[in-house]
């Protein structure tokens, strides 16, 4: 994978447009790498209620951020 991944303290994990336009999301090791063997497209996370509206926020200035880098 030749994509940028940004890293979210917030939620431990790494986040991506991939080449489809999905707004991708893996978890994050502790040592900085990404464990894109488990990435997820957001869209299909089972629950993203489970997350407060802080963090809700985050994704979204994230997702707006990688939008404007593509």
């Amino acid at each position: 994978m030749n994509t940028k991944i940004h890293l979210s303290e917030v939620f431990g994990m790494g986040f991506w447009i991939d080449e489809d336009g999905t707004f991708m999301s893996c978890p994050a090791f502790e040592d900085g790498g990404f464990d894109v063997d488990n990435q997820v497209a957001v869209e299909d996370w089972e629950d993203p209620n489970a997350y407060s509206r802080y963090a809700l926020n985050h994704l979204e200035v994230i997702k707006h951020g990688l939008n404007q880098l593509r």
